[in-house]
Order: structure tokens, then C-alpha cells, then sequence
């Protein structure tokens, strides 16, 4: 049974044992006596607190976020109702002891398990938001030591291209960094010469080097030192695996450019931290570059 169906089966069985309490206390309550006052006043306390763990059956299959947590739940109500069914037997005993009988005992027991089950639940939601809110802690801790780390790298890629001496350099730290930090791990690094294709550097092994070119020329219509996401309009030659593809235009004098291409095959988006980092990263290859095409332009003069 999966944990959906399984959360889904412990949410109608508190229901159902919230519905039969009720009607249980309710039939107790005509059975003692038949006074209407004293009736209602013995059965709808009790019997408002089996509709109540009925409710929550109902409520907590309109909340996601506590399906993990349903078993845990449960066994709290379980546990309630054990403890008030533990004070029910020493009353039942002190009663047998001072008054040697035990009238009302099955009204004592099932009227201390329903308060002892909802308090339980009741208890159980309370622990089940208390975890909730420490994963919720724990995840943000480790997005930020994950930002960090990325932040730290995206600073070490970023001082090595800087003291790169050629081309190949900026394109070799660029692959290498863009995986690192994205995850999409099939990059291209192209300069665009005079609309001649050059690739760089690559780590492709499922495209042919006509859709690297086309990807290319595309991203010649972005602004410099940007980098692009898209999951739509894909080239048809691309593997049918791909989902997403990135784009970013290094450096565009007009005569030559350099653009990174890199592929995902999951759907997991990019989050905007890494993006901006992305953003930072190419901001420093596109540094680089234009300094290293300077020189070869005053080389060549």
C-alpha cells in the first residue's frame, strides 16, 4: 500500500471511530435515564467530542502536509486513550472498593476512551506541526548552507577565469562551473567568429553540432551577460530526454561572440539564488573574454 492510500486509510478509521463514539454516547445517554436534562447532559459533551474526532478524520484529508505524520497521529490517540482508560479502571476500582460494585462501568470506560482519544490526536496535531515546522527549519538551514557552498564556488570559478589566458581556459572553468552549480550536466561553451561556429569545449554526447550551432545563434538575441531557462519551443533534433535548455551570451562585440548552451533532463527548476549566481559567473567569463579578445586584438595590430 503506498503512503498516500495508507495516510488516506488512517484519516477514515479516525473518522469512522469518531462517528461511532458519538452514537455510542448518545445511546448511553437515552439508556441511564429518562430525564431529557440529564440526558443531554451526559451524552452531548461526550458525544460532541466523538463528533469532533470525526472532523478531524475529515479535516486532515483537506491537509497534505500531515499525511507523513498520520500514523504518528494515531498512535498519540491510541495513547490518550489508553491513559484515560488507566484513570477510568482506578476509579472503577475505587468504586468496587468503597461501594462494592461497578455500576456505570462500560459508560466510565468508553466515555474516558473517547476523551482520551481526542486528546490525543489533539496532542498528536500539535507534535505533527511541531515537526513540521522543524523539517520546514532544517530544510531552509540547508538551502542556505547549500547557497554558501555554491556562493563559495561560484567565487573560486570566478577568480580562475578571471586569470585565464585563453579562450579554452574560460570555456573549461565555465562547463565546470555551470554543472556544478545548475546540475544540468551536458554544456557547451561556442564562439561565434564572423557567424562562423567554433565549439570551444563540450561535454554534449546527444546533439549533433547543427543544433549546437542553431541553439547558438539564438542566444545572439539575448543581452549579454544573461542567462535564459526555457522548457519550450526546443530544437526537434535534441534528444527527446531534454526538458529544459540554458542559454547565456557571454560577450557579443559584434564580430565575435561566445555563448554557454547547457541541457537538463529533469524538470526541476532552477531557483533564483543559483540564478543570479549563474548570472555572476558569466558576468565573469564575459570578463574575461573581452579582456583576452583585447589583447588579441593589440597582438594582431
Amino acid at each position: 500500500m503506498s503512503s498516500h492510500a495508507q495516510a488516506a486509510s488512517l484519516r477514515g478509521l479516525l473518522g469512522a471511530v469518531g462517528v461511532v463514539l458519538a452514537v455510542v454516547q448518545v445511546l448511553h445517554g437515552l439508556q441511564q435515564t429518562t430525564v431529557l436534562v440529564a440526558q443531554l447532559v451526559d451524552a452531548v459533551p461526550f458525544a460532541a467530542a466523538g463528533l469532533a474526532m470525526a472532523y478531524t478524520g475529515y479535516w486532515l484529508s483537506q491537509e497534505p502536509e500531515y499525511e507523513g505524520d498520520m500514523e504518528r497521529i494515531l498512535l498519540w490517540g491510541v495513547g490518550g486513550a489508553l491513559a484515560f482508560l488507566s484513570v477510568a479502571a482506578l476509579m472503577l476500582f475505587g468504586q468496587q472498593v468503597t461501594l462494592g460494585t461497578l455500576n456505570r462501568a462500560s459508560y466510565v470506560a468508553v466515555d474516558n476512551i473517547t476523551i482520551g482519544i481526542l486528546s490525543g490526536v489533539l496532542v498528536g496535531l500539535y507534535d505533527a506541526q511541531s515537526r513540521g515546522r522543524l523539517r520546514e527549519l532544517q530544510a531552509e538551514r540547508d538551502r542556505i548552507e547549500r547557497f554558501a557552498q555554491k556562493a563559495a564556488d561560484v567565487n573560486n570559478y570566478g577568480r580562475a577565469i578571471l586569470q585565464a589566458s585563453v579562450v579554452e581556459e574560460v570555456a573549461a572553468y565555465s562547463i565546470e562551473a555551470v554543472e556544478t552549480l545548475t546540475g544540468f550536466y551536458e554544456t557547451a561553451f561556442v564562439e561565434i567568429v564572423d557567424d562562423e561556429i567554433e565549439i570551444v569545449g563540450s561535454t554534449w554526447t546527444r546533439a549533433d553540432d547543427e543544433t549546437v550551432a542553431k541553439l547558438a545563434r539564438s542566444a545572439r538575441r539575448q543581452s549579454p551577460r544573461e542567462a535564459e531557462i526555457s522548457a519550450t519551443e526546443l530544437p526537434a533534433s535534441l534528444d527527446e530526454n531534454v526538458e529544459q535548455v540554458l542559454t547565456a551570451l557571454v560577450t557579443d562585440d559584434g564580430d565575435t561572440a561566445a555563448v554557454l548552451i547547457s541541457v537538463s533532463h529533469s524538470e526541476d527548476d532552477v531557483d533564483e539564488a543559483d540564478a543570479e549566481l549563474l548570472e555572476l559567473l558569466v558576468s565573469h567569463a564575459g570578463e574575461a573574454l573581452d579582456g583576452i579578445y583585447r589583447r588579441q586584438s593589440v597582438g594582431n595590430v
